[in-house]
């Protein structure tokens, strides 16, 4: 083996070694946010190729890989500690970059020992991470099988604390719940195949009662998008106890909008005829919105806030990949 061949070998073990060491990677992002952000980012998220959990810290104001490897990750959750993530891993033997078909199980990463662990539980019907308690070591999946959905309420070693009935909506989208505050509602995104043109949709729910869904998008009609429960609409964040954020999006405009589902009100906070708004989120110690926005020409894929105060947003991110599954702490 001769010199040239050795620094090639060299550098491959270099490159290979980056790319796998968990937690390692950062890139510059603008240091305008002052929340904890979570998402999952890689290239063509919707083939199946690598995901990986990142984690924007308010405090080092940087962005770093959780989970910086081969295996197809999503569902990232803080645990009621803040100090692990919890998220959905494809990490069984042999399920590497095209994972879409494999089997999730649910891992933790301890932020201090940089530390990935398995939860003992395994099943080959989780599909979702559906929520992480922020009250305790509570975590819920959604366990889909040919009866249909079941909810199963675990703790931190995978003991099943409660099972609960089927979930009624199969095609209910994977990752897209959030809770209020005291966690006795969620909001619920999902394609609907019943109308004639298929959409992503949302539906509010109160958690100890699946079978009754709030359509609350069917009466409501924007003055630019039309009929609401006709276009495309993305689930958002509580922002109080009775009104939750959310968007909708409908050829080259989007709007972000606020709804109060205790007064049946909605109201809109801004609106974007450059990218499309998905996933709007409250911070918790900011009035900042924070989405990911991706650009109606482009299809570039960025985090974005935006200022209440200034009616301006901003883009945080600049790393041209895919991304989903955001939650704002």
């Amino acid at each position: 083996m001769n010199k040239s061949d050795k620094k090639v070998i060299w550098l491959l073990y270099i490159t290979f070694f980056l790319f796998t060491t968990s937690g390692c990677s950062q890139d510059k992002v603008n240091p305008i946010f002052l929340d904890s952000i979570l998402y999952i980012e890689g290239k063509e998220l919707s083939a199946g190729s690598f995901g990986d959990v990142v984690m924007l810290d308010p405090i080092t104001k940087q962005k770093v890989k959780i989970t910086n490897d081969f295996h197809y990750d999503s569902s990232p959750f803080f645990n009621f500690s803040s100090d692990e993530i919890i998220f959905l891993s494809k990490r069984r033997k042999n399920d590497r970059n095209h994972g879409l078909g494999k089997d999730d199980d649910v891992y933790s990463y301890e932020l201090e020992s940089k530390r990935i662990t398995k939860i003992p539980f395994e099943s080959n019907a989780i599909t979702d991470l559906f929520y992480v308690s922020k009250y305790n070591e509570e975590i819920i999946i959604n366990e889909y099988t040919l009866k249909g959905g079941h909810l199963l309420w675990l703790d931190g070693s995978g003991e099943i604390l409660r099972k609960d009935r089927l979930f009624p909506y199969r095609d209910t989208s994977k990752d897209k719940f959030f809770f209020d505050e005291r966690e006795e509602f969620f909001i619920a995104q999902f394609f609907d195949e019943s109308k004639e043109l298929w959409h992503n949709t949302i539906k509010l729910y109160e958690l100890n009662n699946l079978d009754k869904a709030d359509e609350i998008l069917d009466e409501f009609i924007d003055e630019d998008l039309g009929k609401l429960s006709e276009v495309n609409c993305y689930s958002g964040s509580f922002v109080s106890s009775e009104e939750f954020i959310f968007s909708c999006n409908v050829r080259n405009l989007s709007k972000s909008f606020k709804y109060n589902f205790k007064k049946n009100t909605l109201e809109t906070m801004f609106k974007s005829t450059t990218q499309r708004i998905i996933n709007p989120q409250k911070g918790t110690s900011s009035d900042y919105i924070y989405f990911i926005g991706i650009d109606f020409e482009s299809k570039d894929e960025e985090i974005w806030l935006f200022d209440t105060l200034k009616n301006k947003s901003f883009r945080i991110t600049s790393s041209n990949t895919d991304k989903k599954d955001l939650r704002v702490y």
